[in-house]
């Protein structure tokens, strides 16, 4: 039977180039986690900690099983063994790793609760938890309509392709929120850190590569948004090659957090023994007491200064 199998020159090339570029995403991914979970370990039996590992281990899971099932598409496009049962569960797969993108959003609006709780009305906080509700509904969605057109013969064409687009703009939306809110909180800030003499230039960096993260993560949301209805002549459309390459970001995202936070904790450390300004030890506690929000007493960092 394999014999007889004509490949599909197109489908080849353009599976090749979607698994090597995901491959390139998932290989970072694969030695982040890790250096995360070590973190992790060395923060203790917190309930924190606990919470956090199991969201990276279900992301690496999911980002794993990803990877995995687009290698064996594309030895399955080329063979022409069981195409058939891959490609079913790929589809299916396509819709249950936009997990991953609750995963990374969920990071980006508990990072922007923590910052930001003290310094924004509550309304104003609501937004990127109303908008990641809509995220988690829409990808839950796409997956149940997914599955409902993988084992029957009832059409959901239309609505899977507006409620995945959903997905895609909620998630742009959700990011854009939390990261304008976080970017706020920086710049009102900064005054703050560039005149304390005791914050180190290695932990300035490390928080403008926080923010940086998270507008890199909203770019490549964006593109995930803005190339979904351009299509290339070879083969399908280009978004069946970022996407996989997004999810793949998306999975990667909680565990690069996490080493940052743990970059910025080190410094704080080491800054605070030389420090003695209440700006320092009230702003900074927002960051380094990241995976223990619940223990945060945050005030206003001019009043205790003016104490």
């Amino acid at each position: 039977m394999s014999s007889s199998h004509n490949p599909d020159t197109g489908a080849i090339l353009s599976t090749s180039v979607r698994v090597i570029a995901q491959t390139f995403v998932y290989g970072i991914l694969f030695t982040l986690m890790p250096i995360a979970w070590k973190v992790l370990r060395h923060k203790g039996s917190r309930d924190s900690s606990y919470r956090l590992f199991w969201l990276t281990a279900a992301a690496f899971v999911l980002s794993t099983a990803y990877w995995a099932l687009s290698l064996a598409y594309l030895v399955s496009i080329i063979t022409g063994r069981h195409l058939s049962q891959v490609q079913a569960a790929q589809t299916i797969f396509n819709a249950v790793v936009l997990i991953n993108f609750i995963f990374a959003d969920g990071v980006v609006v508990w990072r922007m609760h923590v910052l930001c709780a003290a310094h924004f009305p509550r309304k104003i906080l609501l937004i990127p938890f109303l908008l990641f509700g809509i995220l988690c509904v829409s990808v839950m969605g796409t997956i149940i309509l997914r599955v409902i057109a993988s084992v029957s013969d009832q059409s959901t064409g239309l609505l899977f392709t507006v409620v995945q687009a959903c997905s895609s703009a909620t998630s742009l939306a959700t990011n854009l929120a939390a990261t304008i809110l976080i970017c706020i909180w920086v710049y009102q800030r900064r005054q703050s850190f560039l005149g304390n003499s005791g914050i180190s230039a290695r932990l300035e960096q490390t928080i403008t590569l926080l923010v940086e993260s998270g507008i890199a993560y909203c770019i490549s949301t964006a593109i995930l948004v803005i190339v979904s209805g351009i299509h290339i002549p070879l083969h399908g459309s280009i978004i069946d090659i970022y996407k996989p390459v997004h999810a793949q970001i998306a999975g990667m995202y909680p565990a690069f957090v996490i080493i940052l936070i743990h970059s910025v904790c080190s410094t704080q450390q080491m800054t605070l023994r030389g420090a003695s300004s209440g700006i320092l030890s009230e702003d900074m506690v927002q960051i380094t007491n990241f995976s223990d929000s619940q223990d945060l007493n945050i005030h206003d960092s001019d009043s205790s200064s003016r104490a």
